[in-house]
């Protein structure tokens, strides 16, 4: 019985054909690292680089804050300086003097040239908020620009 025993142990024990070749694949492989962690300490870096002056790059210095407030403001003084409407007779204008007025756009001057088509000339300006698109405030605008 114990001759039984030991037999099955040592075949328990004992390792196969392909894991023996197994075991010397990874030993190969570990004596190779080795041999090549070895080699590269030896011979320091492949290549040593050379620099030049010239090529090294300075860090970037930095630059003050932008204050952008002052930018706003030069904008919308430039937005002001724009071209002044000239007075207009809301009569007889186009589409192109009407467009010229502030808060007045090519789809409310055709509305504009419509209504007066329809109904007529306008005799004073708070006729112009019967026109859809024109209210108190717009009329507040365009009224210093307005001629009968």
């Amino acid at each position: 019985m114990c001759r039984d025993l030991f037999g099955y142990l040592k075949t328990l024990i004992t390792p196969s054909p392909s894991e023996v070749k197994g075991a010397m694949v990874v030993a190969v492989l570990g004596l190779i690292g080795i041999g090549y962690s070895i080699y590269r300490g030896c011979t320091g870096r492949p290549m040593d680089y050379r620099t030049y002056e010239a090529e090294q790059v300075s860090p970037p210095r930095e630059s003050p804050p932008v204050d952008t407030t002052y930018f706003l403001y030069e904008r919308k003084l430039y937005m002001r300086r724009g071209s002044r409407p000239h007075p207009v007779n809301i009569n007889n204008a186009g589409i192109s003097e009407l467009v010229s007025l502030p808060g007045i756009g090519p789809k409310l001057a055709k509305r504009i040239i419509e209504h007066r088509k329809r109904f007529g000339p306008f005799r004073k300006a708070e006729d112009l908020l019967d026109v859809k698109g024109i209210g108190p405030k717009k009329l507040k605008k365009i009224r210093p620009y307005l001629r009968f």
